[in-house]
């Protein structure tokens, strides 16, 4: 009985085995540990070089449609409560009015 014990106690402290190479590369990528990747072939590395580019194309991408939205929202604040087009009118009114007065 001894012996059936002593290969249980063996099975239990045996450490658990590493993941599979592509949960590894996966694990490594979602906290940032490039070095923990293994080295990589090099179709591996243009696809990750791929993902980098299109990761900061994306990121622009984004950027560029917050900045579209603030000026949308810019618009419309302005459209709620109009300031600039009737402030561009009232300077187009003057100028006409100055331009009669001189023609006169």
């Amino acid at each position: 009985m001894s012996g059936d014990s002593d290969k249980r106690e063996e099975g239990e402290i045996t450490a658990t085995p590493p993941p599979p190479p592509k949960r590894r590369r996966a694990l490594a990528m979602e906290v940032g540990n490039d070095f923990a990747l293994p080295t990589t072939t090099k179709q591996e590395s243009a696809l990750l070089a791929r993902i980098h580019e299109l990761e900061a194309e994306l990121a622009a991408e984004r950027r560029k449609r917050r900045d579209c939205e603030r000026a949308l929202e810019d618009i419309r604040r302005e459209c709620r409560h109009p300031f600039v087009v009737p402030a561009i009118f009232d300077a187009v009114l003057a100028v006409s009015k100055l331009t009669n007065q001189l023609q006169k």
